[in-house]
């Protein structure tokens, strides 16, 4: 029984193989060729009247990349297609356009960005690290402000939200160090973790329902927030209610 045992696993470890008898001659395979370097991206490519998507990672790190004109028929900006475009400073984005990608302009270098009303969604951080990112002007059907959307914008002044807005991710604002003040609408039902704005409207909005911190429990803002004394008693009322 052992002995078929053996035979069993010394066929099964050869099957494909050749085992060659003393003095034969072994023919040796040749190397399987190393697939060919993918041809780096054209960063003058120009998108097409027609085109509906400019596609992830379209223009990721085309840091020469200074202008580019946006389709009217353009409907989604996927995941990091102008990431790190460090020279690229302003973009106008086409009414029409629907979604815009995780990433999409993070690490770019657009000083500002007007984002049409008909865009109803945005991935997370998709202006992060946008350290000459001053100004931007928010779609008023946006229901979130995804994760760490602004993360790191050193250089954003003042952002206004609209009243669609109900959620405001984690980290949205953080490092978000020269913002004076941001206006927190009524509607807005949930603020994120570190969500971290200089200094947030006097008047909480009634419609705040609970602010999400990583241990999903009521409480107030993270101490990485700087909170205005009447909001900072205001979520401390709601301590009192369940978890999450």
């Amino acid at each position: 029984m052992k002995l078929l045992f053996g035979l069993l696993l010394i066929g099964s470890c050869t099957a494909g193989f050749t085992i060659q008898k003393k003095g034969d001659a072994v023919d040796v395979p040749a190397p399987v060729p190393e697939k060919e370097e993918e041809e780096g991206k054209d960063c003058n490519a120009q998108l097409n009247e027609g085109d509906t998507v400019v596609a992830e990672s379209a223009y990721e790190g085309c840091t020469e990349l200074t202008s580019l004109t946006i389709p009217s028929t353009i409907m989604t900006i996927e995941k990091s297609a102008f990431k790190g475009c460090t020279s690229l400073t302003s973009i106008t984005l086409p009414f029409g356009l629907e979604k815009i990608g995780m990433s999409a302009f993070e690490k770019s270098g657009l000083t500002s960005i007007i984002i049409p009303n008909t865009v109803t969604a945005m991935g997370g951080a998709v202006f992060g690290n946008c350290t000459e990112l001053t100004a931007v002007t928010l779609p008023n059907a946006i229901e979130r402000i995804p994760y760490a959307c602004f993360a790191l914008c050193s250089a954003l002044t003042h952002v206004e939200i609209p009243n669609s807005v109900h959620h405001i991710g984690h980290g949205a604002f953080i490092g978000c160090k020269a913002i004076d003040d941001i206006n927190i609408p009524e509607g807005i039902k949930t603020i994120g973790d570190r969500c971290v704005m200089s200094k947030i409207a006097r008047s909480p909005p009634k419609a705040l329902s609970r602010v999400l911190t990583p241990s999903r429990r009521l409480l107030s803002l993270s101490l990485s927030c700087s909170l205005s004394l009447s909001l900072a008693l205001a979520l401390s009322l709601l301590l009192s209610g369940p978890s999450l």
